[in-house]
């Protein structure tokens, strides 16, 4: 009861301190019978005093007695947060109440690190004459001066260094406080810290943190050019952790301002950095050519290659720099190295294109770069410019006196039209075409551009490709025996199936691969169900009488009766339905296509789908004219043929027990010495009155009746024969 009226209590009180309600304050505080404390959410009024800028509620507060050195979660004591507030009475206050001005945050900061960050001087100042320490360390090794300069406080830097900072004191990435006013840009910072160095400021200058950069280069490298003059004493050429210098890193990021301080410092631009890069490979990254221009004014010299074997060209073209490439290829001494190879045998144009930069392309083809030249994979620029669908830079290389061959082959055997099919580019498709692409090149893993394009799912193009030569469509992969059916149906790409599907000969359309797997299978196994479905509505029903025909059938409708059975298992009713609505709907049913005994798909069929049941049962009933025909095989699946031992090479099936031109039991039939129920007999108990009215259900009773008393009638007449014949035979005897 006790701590529900104490939060009660403080919760009203954080309350009166956020609207500075001071009477309200005075008021909960008199009639309470406990000090002060946490509120619900584990915030204490004091603080929040503190941290509002409340000076005539913390007054109160600490009038109260309540306990001045409480600390929150972050370790933030009350003049931590007026330090933070920028509330110079607050802090006042606290101090002379007595605070601990020791106590430190989480991250080891004490109240002089936060006013040296937030740049309160009196405060810095009254923190330091009570024995505040300057070099006091937080958990990163940090000193207030540290602060200072990161913020540009340079009266309070000033101030610190006079009671006795240490400007060499490194924090644990070994910042110096001037490594901190470089890097921020606050010159005035680096002219004290120099300034205090004394007659050590040349070591003090080429200091170097753990990435080894001096102060110089954290300035060069966010462009402050005025720091950079105010470290003009600096080492030039010293360089990080990646190699670069201070002009590398102004160079790469166009400072020119920048670059024009350190050009007067005399570097040596010569030095490479770990890439190989010199100050001007750096600059001619950039969009703006001003730094490249200054650069190569200074140097004077061609740097030539880096570790990549590439030029400035290469850069340039690499890094989408129109105006530097028009620049460097406005000098003869770089444009003669425009067709230089690098590492990887790529030339500018073939860089510029696998960036897709179309506009730096453009002016190297312009500028007369060699077309022909092939890289370390064997692409010339045609294919890499094909692949990227790049239309205007191959209307180039295509056209012209310097014409690129449209059917030229990379290491792979790939020409452009395999890469245009890839990327499906249909104006790229259309000009090769028309430039006399080669529809049935094959390359090294077996593919033709139809194969590509189905298996990338390339519609538009594999609609061009078989437009202007159909018949490639049937091919297979020599390495693979795929088709482009078998692809697009791995990849799950319907309307590529549909349009190949429509265009290919039927005979393909159940074609296995090298795995022995059909188009179906692949759609199967990849769990592409329309697809699936797609496929298996557009295989034929083969002629009966060609026996040839009817043999590459047999793996299908063997697979067909699987897929069925792992459907039912599995719960994938599109896979069901597609096969009940498919023209080979028996193949799921039939204990023929059945390795373990009489089939059971159709009692499991029953069990779980009756509607889908009853698209089967409208499967077995034939109605022409007035004439109805039914076809009770389903009902009567309880016989089989004994397999007949096959040779090594053929099919392993089961012939039907029927015979095709009676529908009758054929003689040499076994009946199943196991059986899984009537689907009659389940559907009715499981009183699906769908099933048990349809008139194949009703015509198979009646049947099955007839067949009864047909045979009861026979029994009795062939008794009365039997009898008479033997009365005959008595009688004549008897005489």
């Amino acid at each position: 009861k006790l701590l529900g009226d104490e939060l009660i209590y403080s919760d009203d009180l954080m309350k009166a301190i956020s609207k500075n309600d001071i009477p309200k304050c005075k008021e909960l505080l008199a009639h309470s019978p406990v000090l002060p404390s946490w509120d619900k959410y584990f915030f204490h009024p004091l603080l929040l005093a503190a941290k509002k800028g409340r000076y005539e509620i913390l007054e109160v507060l600490l009038d109260s007695g309540i306990e001045i050195d409480i600390q929150d979660k972050k370790g933030f004591n009350a003049l931590h947060y007026s330090i933070q507030q920028r509330c110079v009475r607050c802090c006042n206050l606290l101090i002379d109440r007595n605070i601990n001005i020791n106590l430190q945050d989480k991250f080891g900061n004490l109240p002089l690190h936060i006013a040296a960050s937030e740049g309160i001087l009196e405060i810095v100042a009254r923190l330091l004459e009570l024995n505040q320490k300057p070099n006091a360390r937080n958990k990163k090794d940090q000193t207030p001066l540290h602060f200072a300069c990161i913020k540009g406080h340079e009266d309070i830097l000033s101030l610190l260094l006079e009671k006795g900072g240490r400007w060499d004191l490194k924090d644990i990435n070994f910042w110096l406080p001037l490594h901190c006013s470089a890097f921020h840009g606050h010159c005035r910072c680096c002219d004290i810290l120099v300034e205090a160095s004394g007659n050590r400021f040349k070591e003090h200058i080429n200091m170097k943190n753990k990435d080894k950069a001096t102060p110089l280069i954290l300035a060069s490298k966010k462009g402050h050019s005025r720091c950079c003059q105010s470290l003009k004493e600096a080492d030039i050429n010293q360089r990080d952790n990646r190699g670069n210098t201070a002009l590398h890193l102004a160079a790469s990021v166009s400072f020119l301002k920048t670059v024009e301080v350190l050009i007067e410092m005399k570097p040596d631009v010569t030095i490479r950095n770990k890439d190989g890069n010199t100050v001007l490979h750096k600059a001619a990254t950039q969009k703006d050519a001003s730094c490249l221009k200054l650069l190569i004014e200074y140097c004077k010299v061609n740097p030539g290659l880096n570790n990549l074997n590439q030029t400035v060209i290469h850069m340039a073209a690499l890094n989408n720099s129109e105006e530097c490439l028009n620049f460097l290829l406005s000098i003869p001494e770089f444009k003669n190295e425009i067709n230089a190879k690098d590492k990887n045998g790529k030339t500018a144009l073939h860089l510029a294109l696998n960036q897709n930069y179309s506009e730096v392309s453009e002016i190297l083809v312009t500028a007369g770069i060699d077309y022909a030249v092939k890289d370390d994979k064997g692409n010339v620029p045609l294919h890499v410019a094909a692949g990227g669908g790049i239309f205007n830079i191959c209307k180039i290389l295509l056209s012209g006196e310097r014409v690129q061959k449209v059917n030229d082959r990379n290491f792979m055997g790939t020409t452009p039209l395999h890469l245009v099919a890839m990327n499906g580019s249909v104006d790229c498709c259309k000009l090769l075409l028309t430039k006399g692409a080669d529809l049935n090149a094959i390359d090294s893993n077996g593919f033709s551009p139809f194969h590509i394009a189905a298996n990338e799912g390339n519609l538009e193009v594999l609609k061009l490709l078989i437009k202007k030569g159909g018949g490639f469509i049937n091919q297979v992969v020599e390495i693979s025996g795929e088709s482009c059916l078998h692809l697009a149906a791995r990849k799950g790409f319907y309307n590529c199936c549909v349009f190949i599907l429509n265009n290919m000969k039927k005979d393909f359309i159940i074609k296995l691969n090298d795995k022995e797997n059909s188009a179906l299978d692949e759609a199967y196994n990849a769990e592409h169900e329309e697809i699936f479905h797609l496929i298996l509505s557009k295989i034929p029903m083969p002629n009966v009488n060609e026996k040839f025909n009817m043999e590459q059938y047999y793996p299908f409708q063997y697979s067909l009766h699987s897929y069925m059975h792992e459907a039912l298992a599995n719960g994938r009713e599109l896979i069901e339905r597609a096969i009940v609505e498919s023209s080979w709907w028996f193949c799921g049913f039939s204990s023929s296509f059945c390795d373990c005994g009489q089939c059971p798909n159709l009692v499991n069929l029953t069990k779980e789908n009756k509607n889908l049941t009853e698209m089967v049962y409208q499967k077995c009933v034939e109605v022409n004219d007035s004439n109805i025909k039914y076809n009770f095989q389903i009902f009567e699946d309880f016989y089989y043929l004994p397999l007949k031992k096959p040779s090594p090479d053929s099919f392993l099936r089961r012939e039907s027990p029927f015979s095709p031109e009676t529908g009758k039991l054929l003689k040499d039939v076994v009946p199943f010495k196991k059986h899984n129920g009537h689907p009659l007999y389940v559907a009715a108990e499981l009183e699906h009155m769908n099933l048990m009215q349809h008139p194949l259900s009703i015509a198979y009773l009646n049947h099955k009746w007839v067949s009864y008393m047909r045979t009861i009638l026979l029994g009795s007449v062939f008794s009365e024969v039997l009898l008479v014949l033997f009365l005959s035979l008595y009688l004549s005897f008897v005489v």
